[in-house]
């Protein structure tokens, strides 16, 4: 009611459409504002639900949480938040995550020291060459090449 009527009577607003023509078309926009402002709601609270996500890997990308648990800690269906982060952001859950990881590791290869074997625990992968393998898929390098091209720089 305050978003269709704005602290009107809707009694009154109602008696001046008189006609079923006029009241047709009262009713239409009246439905028409409604579906409207559903959408929008149902769109800031995926947002808010997809933002949470995204805070939760950026922050925790050393840790491998899955999917599963991810739609447990934002009350929600694994299926249900797949369809909705896929929708929200173009990319899989999967996807995104690899590529928090990749970005922490490229940050770590270029301003630190640090030997990739560690980088690769740093940011919780177990194998170092199943991280390679992904991380050249990723950038077109290996992390070692990756380091001698863009830490001189």
């Amino acid at each position: 009611p305050q978003v269709l009527f704005n602290k009107t009577d809707i009694w009154a607003i109602l008696k001046e459409h008189d006609s079923p023509e006029r009241l047709k078309g009262f009713l239409s926009n009246v439905t028409s504002t409604s579906i409207l402002y559903i959408k929008q709601n149902r769109y800031d609270k995926h947002k808010e639900i997809i933002d949470k996500v995204k805070k939760i890997i950026d922050t925790n990308y050393q840790t491998d949480i899955s999917l599963q648990e991810m739609a447990k800690n934002v009350f929600i269906s694994p299926c249900y938040l797949s369809t909705l982060f896929k929708n929200e952001t173009n990319m899989s859950y999967k996807n995104y995550v690899i590529d928090v990881k990749i970005k922490k590791a490229k940050e770590m290869l270029i301003n630190t020291d640090t030997p990739v074997y560690k980088i690769v625990s740093n940011i919780g992968y177990r194998n170092p060459q199943h991280f390679s393998n992904l991380f050249q898929k990723k950038t077109g390098l290996l992390p070692n090449e990756y380091r001698a091209k863009y830490k001189s720089k």
